[in-house]
């Protein structure tokens, strides 16, 4: 606790723009016994920050007491793409200039093929390695190509030209990925992205993400988020996984679902993807592929075929974090207390959880034994079917059970709901997400004579049960259970205007309420009448 505590007093006085190497140097030396590597990322940053010569002999002395320690970390290769953008490579590299320690990093710059007043600007820059393709290679092809120019020994950042890097990016990155071993790529937030690294904030002027990079750009091991992949606009990578697992799957051209396949491949490793809430980069986005939105939504689905047929699953939906089943949850950040999900998927809501909630113990099943393997590199999942198999933890010690869009697959759902008492705590509780079968784009179909499944959601062909409103209470009270919480997803809450007519049929005093006709999802917590 008194550790922890002291790292808690230093970081709060940390402020990128507050330019006090002193601060850093504390950092420095509270890590020096028990992480050399972070402790010398520290004196390097305070390198960065000193403006007489006795403060920078001080760091460099103590950088070579971490050395001697086997604390030495090698510098990073950025490698950056370019292809017909001066404006955005120019301040790409230009923010590396500013906001980088010189000896923390070489630039590479593989111009594919723009032959272009870009690629006549990058022949004069002196302090980058030019590789000048004769073809457009694409995303995959040009990361590859520079790695492969890059220093051998340097771990390698994948980075956008449409990034600009802000005070303590990369340190705060590098922060996080040797804060443990097993940690083999990171990444950041931003103003714009998928994965759950874009934060929502009103940014109008470059001084707007410089005030907000000040706040976030602070190293705080609280701040790291597990995740299945990390996008690849800014992406750290250790140097030695990339050794052990290869570059980009180069089948992904020109873009798009390379830096899934890279999460997932790092995860197959045994390593770690980690999502950095403490490094804060502005992405301009889509400068590439915006320029044809027809072509870009169909390479998205080419490519998603591709990723899909080299898993043998659906990437994507074993992929994301059910944050709308994580809102049920009703407890503090800082409590302790057991979560176990069943049908888990790749981890990505254990995950989740684990990042909000700091002291809880995450667990997880998944049946589909491939899925499980690789989410094995996150967290803790048993492969196991729950209609079959016994849960891999104690009875009655579950605090959280989360069944999202499970129910409706199983062959008895009252027999396992029922079931699942043996494992909860007495006042534990069931998280559950069902689909809606009462939807109007369903029953709008069904009263015009067809009914369509789907490859997912609500006409999922794999669900062997349908519901309700009212079939899922009469289920949750056949079990035992009680309905504490009750809330709904919904696409829009307007009938389409070619189907007027069925808003003046659900008006009639027979039917149901109207907003279950609206309903796409039901949420719900619920727990063993035996509370009461």
């Amino acid at each position: 606790m008194e550790h922890s505590d002291k790292l808690t007093g230093i970081i709060k006085r940390l402020k990128p723009d507050s330019a006090n190497p002193q601060l850093y140097q504390e950092l420095g030396d509270y890590f020096s016994d028990c992480n050399p590597q972070q402790a010398f990322l520290c004196y390097q940053n305070a390198l960065f920050y000193s403006d007489n010569e006795e403060n920078k002999g001080i760091c460099r002395q103590r950088m070579g007491a971490m050395e001697r320690k086997g604390g030495a970390v090698s510098p990073c290769s950025f490698v950056i793409l370019n292809y017909k953008f001066l404006e955005g490579i120019q301040a790409c590299i230009q923010s590396i200039r500013q906001f980088c320690l010189e000896e923390t990093y070489e630039i590479v710059v593989v111009d594919n093929a723009s032959c272009d007043e870009s690629t006549e600007w990058l022949r004069t820059q002196d302090d980058l390695v030019l590789v000048e393709n004769t073809e457009n290679r694409g995303f995959p092809g040009g990361c590859n190509d520079g790695i492969a120019a890059a220093n051998p020994g340097n771990d390698i950042v994948l980075l956008n030209n449409d990034t600009i890097v802000m005070p303590n990016t990369l340190f705060c990155l590098r922060m996080a990925l040797y804060e443990d071993e097993r940690n083999g790529a990171t990444g950041c937030i931003t103003n714009y992205s998928s994965n759950g690294q874009q934060i929502y904030t009103d940014f109008k002027t470059m001084e707007d993400y410089l005030s907000f990079s000040y706040l976030a750009n602070i190293p705080q091991p609280d701040k790291h988020e597990r995740k299945t992949y990390l996008v690849g606009f800014a992406e750290l990578i250790r140097r030695s996984v990339l050794d052990e697992i290869g570059g980009l799957d180069e089948r992904f051209s020109p873009g798009n679902y390379e830096d899934n396949d890279l999460g997932l491949r790092i995860l197959q490793a045994g390593y770690r993807n980690i999502l950095c809430h403490d490094s804060f980069i502005v992405h301009l986005g889509s400068q590439s592929f915006a320029k044809d939105p027809e072509a870009y939504r169909n390479l998205l689905q080419t490519n998603l075929q591709k990723i899909n047929e080299k898993y043998g699953f659906s990437v994507s939906y074993y992929s994301y974090a059910r944050n709308e089943v994580i809102e049920l949850i009703d407890r503090e950040k800082n409590d302790a207390f057991t979560v176990f999900e069943v049908g888990c998927g790749l981890g990505a809501t254990l995950n989740r959880i684990s990042y909000l909630y700091p002291n809880a113990s995450v667990q997880g099943m998944e049946l589909v034994e491939s899925v499980a393997l690789i989410g094995n590199g996150n967290c803790k999942i048993q492969c196991g079917d729950v209609e079959k198999d016994e849960l891999d933890i104690p009875k009655h010690s579950v605090d959280v059970l989360i069944f999202a869009d499970v129910i409706e697959h199983l062959r008895d759902p009252l027999k396992t709901l029922t079931g699942m008492k043996d494992y909860l705590k007495p006042d534990g509780c069931i998280l559950m997400s069902i689909p809606n079968q009462m939807h109007y784009s369903v029953m709008i179909e069904l009263l015009m004579g067809g009914y369509s499944w789907d490859e997912a959601g609500i006409r999922d062909y794999t669900h062997l049960h349908v519901f309700t409103l009212q079939t899922i209470r009469s289920m949750i009270a056949t079990c035992g259970f009680r309905e504490e919480e009750l809330r709904g997803t919904y696409l829009g809450d307007k009938i389409p205007e070619d189907y007027a007519w069925f808003e003046d049929l659900i008006k009639r005093e027979e039917t149901a309420e109207r907003e279950q006709f609206f309903v796409y999802q039901y949420l719900l917590r619920i727990r063993s009448d035996v509370c009461e």
